[in-house]
């Protein structure tokens, strides 16, 4: 299981590394800071906000469904909760990093 994860993981990492730095996919063309700053945070606000929310929504509903068939098991329902947790701060971390973000992204156009 350990090897199909690392497999796994490794192939998203180079599928997502060849995206980004793919010349086929890049449009070459002068755009200054602002812009850029701009279409970044267009594309994290239409497009992975979504999917982070979606992850995390999944995961509790997994967790739940989890809770549920390990009901008179202690041990089994110890682990679900555990990995309730992990949910929990992953959200915690994915609301908080876009609130920094903001955070900086305003002081940023402040100075402008």
């Amino acid at each position: 299981m350990g090897k199909i994860r690392g497999s796994l993981i490794a192939c998203y990492a180079f599928l997502f590394t060849f995206l980004v730095t793919n010349p086929a996919l890049a449009a070459v063309t002068e755009v200054d800071a602002e812009n850029f700053n701009t279409k970044l945070v267009d594309i994290v606000t239409k497009y992975f906000t979504p999917l982070g929310g979606t992850i995390i929504l999944l995961a509790v509903i997994f967790g739940g469904v989890k809770m549920l068939m390990s009901a008179y098991s202690p041990e089994k329902r110890k682990d679900t909760m555990g990995g309730l947790g992990y949910v929990l701060l992953g959200a915690i971390l994915v609301g908080g990093a876009m609130f920094f973000a903001g955070v900086f992204l305003g002081v940023g156009k402040s100075f402008n």
